[in-house]
Protein backbone atom coordinates (compact mmCIF):
# COMPACT_ATOMS: atom_id res chain seq x y z
CA UNK A 1 0.00 0.00 0.00
CA UNK A 2 1.52 3.37 -1.07
CA UNK A 3 2.53 5.51 1.77
CA UNK A 4 -0.10 8.37 2.88
CA UNK A 5 1.89 11.59 3.06
CA UNK A 6 -1.16 14.07 3.69
CA UNK A 7 -3.73 13.95 6.73
CA UNK A 8 -6.59 14.71 4.31
CA UNK A 9 -5.80 11.14 2.69
CA UNK A 10 -5.20 9.28 5.94
CA UNK A 11 -8.50 10.74 7.58
CA UNK A 12 -9.88 9.70 4.14
CA UNK A 13 -9.11 6.32 4.44
CA UNK A 14 -10.03 6.11 7.82
CA UNK A 15 -13.46 6.81 6.79
CA UNK A 16 -13.19 4.17 3.95
CA UNK A 17 -11.95 1.31 6.11
CA UNK A 18 -14.85 2.27 8.61
CA UNK A 19 -17.19 1.33 6.46
CA UNK A 20 -15.70 -2.09 5.49
CA UNK A 21 -16.10 -3.09 8.80
CA UNK A 22 -19.48 -1.59 9.79
CA UNK A 23 -20.30 -4.37 6.15
CA UNK A 24 -17.76 -7.20 7.24
CA UNK A 25 -18.67 -6.91 11.19
CA UNK A 26 -21.80 -7.64 11.63
CA UNK A 27 -24.02 -10.04 13.94
CA UNK A 28 -27.66 -9.90 12.11
CA UNK A 29 -29.28 -12.27 13.87
CA UNK A 30 -28.34 -11.30 17.02
CA UNK A 31 -28.01 -7.56 16.02
CA UNK A 32 -24.95 -7.10 17.41
CA UNK A 33 -22.59 -4.67 15.26
CA UNK A 34 -18.79 -3.60 15.45
CA UNK A 35 -16.69 -1.21 18.06
CA UNK A 36 -14.44 0.73 15.65
CA UNK A 37 -10.94 1.06 16.74
CA UNK A 38 -7.83 2.36 15.01
CA UNK A 39 -5.60 5.58 15.73
CA UNK A 40 -7.49 6.68 18.94
CA UNK A 41 -6.80 10.70 17.87
CA UNK A 42 -5.64 10.54 14.34
CA UNK A 43 -4.70 13.97 13.95
CA UNK A 44 -2.19 13.56 17.01
CA UNK A 45 -1.02 9.72 15.80
CA UNK A 46 -0.68 11.13 12.27
CA UNK A 47 1.60 13.74 13.58
CA UNK A 48 3.56 11.88 15.49
CA UNK A 49 6.77 11.96 14.17
CA UNK A 50 8.51 9.98 16.95
CA UNK A 51 7.61 6.42 17.14
CA UNK A 52 4.00 5.28 15.64
CA UNK A 53 2.89 2.52 17.79
CA UNK A 54 0.07 0.14 17.08
CA UNK A 55 -1.29 -2.62 19.89
CA UNK A 56 -2.74 -5.64 17.87
CA UNK A 57 -5.38 -7.02 20.14
CA UNK A 58 -7.88 -9.80 20.06
CA UNK A 59 -11.42 -8.27 20.90
CA UNK A 60 -13.64 -5.77 22.08
CA UNK A 61 -15.83 -5.81 25.32
CA UNK A 62 -18.97 -4.65 25.66
CA UNK A 63 -21.31 -5.07 28.49
CA UNK A 64 -24.58 -5.04 26.75
CA UNK A 65 -23.03 -6.61 23.63
CA UNK A 66 -24.55 -4.27 21.37
CA UNK A 67 -21.87 -2.83 19.50
CA UNK A 68 -22.13 0.25 17.30
CA UNK A 69 -19.23 2.07 19.45
CA UNK A 70 -15.99 4.22 18.48
CA UNK A 71 -13.05 3.68 20.71
CA UNK A 72 -11.58 6.72 18.82
CA UNK A 73 -14.94 8.84 19.11
CA UNK A 74 -14.94 7.51 22.76
CA UNK A 75 -11.25 8.96 23.42
CA UNK A 76 -11.84 12.54 22.08
CA UNK A 77 -15.63 13.13 22.32
CA UNK A 78 -16.19 11.59 25.93
CA UNK A 79 -12.99 11.99 27.41
CA UNK A 80 -14.56 11.10 30.73
CA UNK A 81 -16.02 8.47 30.08
CA UNK A 82 -13.18 7.14 28.47
CA UNK A 83 -11.18 7.47 31.87
CA UNK A 84 -13.38 6.47 34.35
CA UNK A 85 -14.86 3.17 32.36
CA UNK A 86 -11.80 1.65 30.75
CA UNK A 87 -8.63 3.20 32.74
CA UNK A 88 -10.13 3.18 36.25
CA UNK A 89 -13.18 0.69 35.47
CA UNK A 90 -12.96 -3.17 35.16
CA UNK A 91 -11.16 -2.79 31.98
CA UNK A 92 -8.17 -1.04 33.97
CA UNK A 93 -6.27 -4.47 34.17
CA UNK A 94 -5.60 -3.93 30.26
CA UNK A 95 -5.29 -0.64 29.73
CA UNK A 96 -3.46 0.82 32.86
CA UNK A 97 -0.29 -1.17 31.34
CA UNK A 98 -0.82 0.20 27.57
CA UNK A 99 -1.14 4.06 29.21
CA UNK A 100 2.61 2.93 31.29
CA UNK A 101 4.58 1.31 28.16
CA UNK A 102 3.35 3.87 25.92
CA UNK A 103 3.91 6.83 27.48
CA UNK A 104 7.33 5.32 28.65
CA UNK A 105 8.43 4.70 24.84
CA UNK A 106 6.81 7.86 24.01
CA UNK A 107 8.87 10.41 26.70
CA UNK A 108 12.55 8.99 26.31
CA UNK A 109 12.24 5.42 27.28
CA UNK A 110 11.42 6.00 30.69
CA UNK A 111 11.39 2.41 32.85
CA UNK A 112 8.40 1.62 35.30
CA UNK A 113 10.39 3.93 37.89
CA UNK A 114 10.71 6.94 36.22
CA UNK A 115 6.88 6.78 35.18
CA UNK A 116 3.88 8.33 37.40
CA UNK A 117 0.94 6.25 38.41
CA UNK A 118 -2.23 7.07 37.07
CA UNK A 119 -3.49 8.10 40.33
CA UNK A 120 -0.82 10.23 40.96
CA UNK A 121 -0.67 11.90 37.76
CA UNK A 122 -3.99 11.23 35.44
CA UNK A 123 -2.37 13.31 32.60
CA UNK A 124 -0.18 10.46 31.48
CA UNK A 125 -2.99 8.66 29.66
CA UNK A 126 -3.36 11.79 27.32
CA UNK A 127 0.05 9.66 25.60
CA UNK A 128 -2.65 7.33 24.67
CA UNK A 129 -3.86 10.48 21.85
CA UNK A 130 -0.59 9.20 19.66
CA UNK A 131 -1.19 5.64 20.09
CA UNK A 132 -3.57 3.22 17.43
CA UNK A 133 -5.67 0.18 18.85
CA UNK A 134 -6.55 -2.41 16.39
CA UNK A 135 -8.88 -5.35 17.65
CA UNK A 136 -8.58 -8.57 15.17
CA UNK A 137 -12.29 -9.15 15.54
CA UNK A 138 -14.26 -5.82 15.99
CA UNK A 139 -17.23 -7.48 16.96
CA UNK A 140 -17.89 -7.33 21.09
CA UNK A 141 -16.79 -10.88 22.20
CA UNK A 142 -19.23 -13.79 22.68
CA UNK A 143 -17.65 -14.97 25.84
CA UNK A 144 -17.26 -11.95 27.94
CA UNK A 145 -13.75 -11.13 29.36
CA UNK A 146 -12.54 -14.87 28.59
CA UNK A 147 -11.77 -14.86 24.77
CA UNK A 148 -12.08 -17.93 22.54
CA UNK A 149 -9.33 -18.03 20.19
CA UNK A 150 -11.21 -19.34 18.09
CA UNK A 151 -13.23 -16.22 17.36
CA UNK A 152 -10.49 -14.82 16.77
CA UNK A 153 -8.78 -16.80 14.56
CA UNK A 154 -12.16 -17.45 12.19
CA UNK A 155 -12.14 -13.72 11.95
CA UNK A 156 -9.02 -12.74 11.00
CA UNK A 157 -9.60 -15.21 8.29
CA UNK A 158 -12.63 -14.37 7.06
CA UNK A 159 -11.70 -10.39 6.79
CA UNK A 160 -7.57 -10.66 6.68
CA UNK A 161 -7.57 -8.31 3.76
CA UNK A 162 -9.46 -5.83 5.67
CA UNK A 163 -7.21 -6.28 9.29
CA UNK A 164 -3.92 -5.97 7.07
CA UNK A 165 -5.26 -2.90 4.77
CA UNK A 166 -6.12 -1.29 8.72
CA UNK A 167 -2.64 -1.54 9.87
CA UNK A 168 -0.74 -0.36 6.43
CA UNK A 169 -2.79 2.55 6.91
CA UNK A 170 -2.30 3.26 9.95
CA UNK A 171 1.53 2.76 8.84
CA UNK A 172 3.12 1.84 12.85
CA UNK A 173 6.72 2.32 13.45
CA UNK A 174 5.77 -0.82 16.42
CA UNK A 175 3.41 -3.08 16.49
CA UNK A 176 2.50 -4.54 20.28
CA UNK A 177 0.99 -8.28 20.40
CA UNK A 178 -0.99 -9.00 23.14
CA UNK A 179 -0.63 -12.95 22.66
CA UNK A 180 -1.59 -11.99 18.86
CA UNK A 181 1.11 -12.62 16.74
CA UNK A 182 0.30 -15.97 16.39
CA UNK A 183 -2.82 -15.37 14.36
CA UNK A 184 -1.13 -13.17 11.93
CA UNK A 185 1.72 -15.07 10.87
CA UNK A 186 0.82 -15.06 7.08
CA UNK A 187 1.05 -11.31 7.28
CA UNK A 188 4.10 -10.90 9.39
CA UNK A 189 5.94 -13.96 6.83
CA UNK A 190 8.46 -15.67 8.73
CA UNK A 191 11.19 -13.05 10.38
CA UNK A 192 13.73 -14.37 12.59
CA UNK A 193 13.13 -14.42 16.34
CA UNK A 194 14.75 -12.85 19.37
CA UNK A 195 14.18 -13.50 23.02
CA UNK A 196 14.40 -10.22 25.35
CA UNK A 197 14.07 -11.31 28.86
CA UNK A 198 10.01 -12.40 28.72
CA UNK A 199 9.06 -11.16 25.26
CA UNK A 200 9.99 -12.15 21.68
CA UNK A 201 10.50 -9.53 18.92
CA UNK A 202 10.89 -9.59 15.43
CA UNK A 203 12.72 -6.61 13.10
CA UNK A 204 10.37 -6.60 10.01
CA UNK A 205 12.04 -4.27 7.34
CA UNK A 206 11.52 -0.62 9.54
CA UNK A 207 9.34 -2.03 11.61
CA UNK A 208 9.53 -3.52 15.35
CA UNK A 209 6.59 -5.93 16.08
CA UNK A 210 6.77 -7.91 19.68
CA UNK A 211 5.07 -10.71 20.72
CA UNK A 212 4.42 -10.43 24.51
CA UNK A 213 1.41 -11.40 26.87
CA UNK A 214 -1.77 -9.62 26.79
CA UNK A 215 -1.60 -6.32 28.83
CA UNK A 216 -3.62 -7.83 31.84
CA UNK A 217 -1.59 -10.76 32.25
CA UNK A 218 -0.81 -12.28 35.47
CA UNK A 219 2.88 -14.48 34.84
CA UNK A 220 4.90 -11.44 35.12
CA UNK A 221 4.99 -8.66 37.89
CA UNK A 222 3.65 -5.24 35.84
CA UNK A 223 6.86 -3.82 36.41
CA UNK A 224 8.92 -6.25 34.47
CA UNK A 225 5.93 -6.31 31.81
CA UNK A 226 6.51 -2.25 31.02
CA UNK A 227 10.16 -2.74 31.11
CA UNK A 228 10.18 -5.76 28.76
CA UNK A 229 8.53 -3.58 26.20
CA UNK A 230 9.57 -0.35 26.73
CA UNK A 231 13.96 -1.56 27.07
CA UNK A 232 12.82 -3.53 23.92
CA UNK A 233 11.52 -0.49 21.78
CA UNK A 234 14.35 1.67 23.43
CA UNK A 235 17.18 -0.93 22.24
CA UNK A 236 15.71 -1.37 18.86
CA UNK A 237 15.44 2.33 18.37
CA UNK A 238 18.93 3.38 19.31
CA UNK A 239 20.20 0.64 16.75
CA UNK A 240 18.48 1.98 14.13
CA UNK A 241 19.74 5.28 15.20
CA UNK A 242 23.39 4.62 15.06
CA UNK A 243 23.08 2.31 11.82
CA UNK A 244 20.93 5.69 9.89
CA UNK A 245 24.52 7.78 11.31
CA UNK A 246 26.68 4.93 9.77
CA UNK A 247 24.84 5.36 6.43
CA UNK A 248 24.89 8.89 6.03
Amino acid sequence: MKLINDFETFQARIKAINIEIENAFVDQENEVGPIYDGALDSAKYFDNTRLKILWLMKEPYDDEREGYWSLPELFTTKYDTFFSDLIKGTSGRTWQPVVYISYGILNEFKNWDEIPFISNDPSIVKSLEKVAWVNIQKLPSETGKSTNMKNIYSAYNNHKQLIQNQIEILNPDVIICGNTFKVLKDYFGAPKEVTYDMIEYYEIGKRLVINAYHPAQLQITRERYVNNIVECVKNWSRRNERLNKNIS
